[in-house]
């Protein structure tokens, strides 16, 4: 480890650090050992080790330490952060020993709690998400140019005069911004979708203040809001009252990081994001009622909760659920709030104010706007499948074969394993029959907030390696790579398989589409929508109605010989086959007309039509806590 030149000292000229030592020193012994401290030397430089220990020195003393941080004004409060948040990018880069990472996670958030006490407006300025993308003239023509033509002109004027309304009611009562607070900042659909909500609605005169929280073990919180998430997905796994602990204190320290929000004019509605920020959302609930303070609230629900319908007979499943059901059905009943999930997923759907919200794409960012031949080859010339075989993917425009892609969060439940396996039954099928096998593209990542991501990325590419020959993977791929891996499936007539088991989004099938690609999809939570179009069934949808998928654990679906497994990959396979057979014949236009019909419905409910939800729901149900 360096020796932390770059990090600064917070601003204590040495008399009051010396003074601050002699006070706490002897306590600073006592709680941590003279084992912590051989710790601290060995893994810290001598200008890191000096700086935390004056930050231990002031989460030891914590009425002096608000006094001190007080008396030393905004611009050594300033240098102060710089601290916090170089240690916390230092504990991101490289794990230390336990109790040393232990103590500057608690150092990180105790300094985020003291100061948002002193200046809360500060600690918010400094934590938000800093967007670079606003939306010029020209911009703007481009959208209407694709609004027009894939809406029609009357559903675009709609959409035009709903945005123009809504933004002017909340501008007539003084409201000029909505909050939106999620687990992270990369990685995720929330984490795709709030930068071009922020693009649209700035255009129409609204801002976004978008957080995140911040948990003092991330390790272990995002450890237990992984296991709720898959517990809501149909995991069967306890969830214990240490688990609740966990999310009670993350809970307990965001609301007092961010309890301004309640006393700030500004703020039209604070939209919380999935069951990562529900316990804080929860004491927001508690403190509001107990104060007599409005709170405009609004949770939506991104994930498929197909598994809280075995609540009755999982344990987990019915703690899991008795806690969301208990800070939801609070925040409908006693501050109108509004809860938002995806059709087909709304367990509180028998409340007056649950509606159905899907998420949509930005269908002219990096990653869905159009994408030419000559980029496109650039783009895969610059791909590399480094996990497996280190080739670039340019190779594949210059064969004649279909290309089958498939891509995803490196997540159990998303099918992944499924379809390599189902690629490796049609490798055999084929090369008995002396045909040419389509080329399969796997593209995976992980979000921040995941902790499973290695396990599945190594599962994956052992299997692959059976037949390396024939299949690419692609590891944490972005934006208009993504795009150009679409386009690929596109170009050569193949599909985009998205298999997932359990899924709350249909982001993945969208963006595959507005590329040009027809996809292959199961019809598991949000992926429903696809059953259906222009009002005939979709023939390419996998139906997972088999008792086997509605209990599937995720170590069956990690494990290439289950039965599940097998019969997922099964059903893909045989899609597969029905697929290239269907659209055999290089003559015909189906494959692009088909795009064209998905397309229409992707634009319909694409990310435009989403910031005017958001806008929607914060003036028809939010205002009703405006003061």
């Amino acid at each position: 480890m360096g020796q932390g030149k770059d990090i600064p000292s917070i601003g204590f000229s040495p008399r009051s650090l010396s003074g601050l030592m002699r006070e706490v020193w002897p306590s600073l012994i006592s709680a941590y050992g003279l084992r912590f401290w051989e710790e601290l030397k060995r893994e810290l430089g001598q200008d890191q080790r000096d700086t935390l220990i004056s930050l231990l020195c002031l989460r030891h003393i914590s009425i002096p330490s608000s006094e001190l941080l007080r008396a030393i004004g905004p611009q050594e409060r300033e240098i102060f952060l710089d601290t916090l948040f170089r240690y916390r990018d230092l504990l991101l880069s490289q794990r230390l020993a336990s109790q040393v990472e232990g103590e500057v996670w608690n150092v990180f958030v105790d300094g985020l709690i003291v100061l948002s006490t002193i200046d809360p407006n500060q600690i918010r300025e400094r934590l938000k998400y800093k967007f670079d993308v606003l939306l010029d003239e020209r911009g703007w023509e481009e959208y209407e140019k694709e609004y027009r033509m894939f809406l029609g002109e009357e559903k675009w004027s709609q959409l035009l005069r709903e945005l123009e309304n809504f933004a002017d009611e909340m501008r007539r009562n003084e409201k000029k911004k909505i909050v939106i607070v999620n687990a992270t900042f990369f990685g995720g659909g929330v984490a795709e979708m709030v930068p071009g909500i922020y693009k649209f609605l700035r255009r129409f005169g609204i801002d976004i203040e978008w957080q995140i929280i911040h948990p003092r073990n991330p390790y272990q919180f995002y450890g237990v809001t992984k296991k709720m998430h898959n517990i809501i997905q149909g995991q069967e796994a306890d969830f214990t009252d240490e688990d609740i602990v966990v999310l009670e204190q993350v809970g307990r320290d965001n609301f007092q990081i961010y309890h301004s929000w309640l006393s700030d004019s500004d703020v039209g509605a604070i939209f919380f994001e999935d069951p990562q920020v529900l316990s804080t959302m929860k004491y927001f609930i508690d403190y509001a009622k107990k104060a007599d303070l409005p709170l405009p609230s609004i949770f939506r629900l991104h994930i498929d909760v197909s598994g809280l319908k075995n609540a009755t007979r999982n344990r987990g499943a019915r703690r899991v659920w008795e806690y969301m059901n208990e800070v939801l059905t609070r925040l409908h009943n006693e501050f109108n709030g509004v809860l938002l999930a995806q059709p087909y997923l709304n367990p509180w759907a028998g409340l007056e104010r649950a509606f159905c919200q899907p998420p949509g794409i930005d269908v002219l960012s990096g990653k869905n706007s159009p994408i030419g031949d000559e980029e496109l080859g650039e783009i895969l010339s610059s791909l590399k499948d480094k996990e497996i075989e280190g080739r670039d993917l340019s190779e594949l425009l210059r064969e004649t074969r279909r290309v089958i892609v498939t891509g995803a969060r490196a997540d159990a439940w998303k099918g992944l394993l499924q379809v390599i396996l189902a690629h490796l039954r049609l490798s055999q099928r084929y090369k008995g029959e002396g045909r040419p096998l389509p080329k399969l593209v796997v593209f995976a990542g992980g979000a921040d907030d995941d902790p499973e991501v290695q396990k599945v990325k190594s599962v994956l590419e052992s299997v692959i390696r059976q037949n390396k020959e024939d299949i690419y993977f692609i590891w944490n791929a972005q934006g208009r790579s993504i795009g150009s891996l679409y386009r690929l499936a596109a170009k050569t007539r193949g599909p985009v398989v998205i298999a997932s088991v359990k899924e709350g989004y249909n982001l993945v099938v969208d963006e595959a589409i507005r590329q040009g690609a027809l996809p292959i999809t199961t019809n598991a939570g949000g992926l429903k929508r696809f059953e259906i179009i222009d009002d005939r069934p979709y023939e390419w949808v996998i139906l997972l109605d088999d008792l086997s998928f509605k209990t599937a654990q995720p170590k069956d679906l990690m494990d290439p010989d289950s039965v599940v497994s097998c019969l997922l990959a099964e059903k893909i396979e045989d899609k597969l086959r029905s697929f290239f057979e269907y659209f055999d014949k290089p003559s015909d236009s189906s494959y692009e007309a088909l795009v064209f019909l998905l397309q229409k419905q992707v634009f319909s409910t694409s990310l435009l039509p989403m910031a005017r939800d958001y806008l929607k729901w914060t003036v028809k149900y939010a205002r009703k806590n405006w003061g």
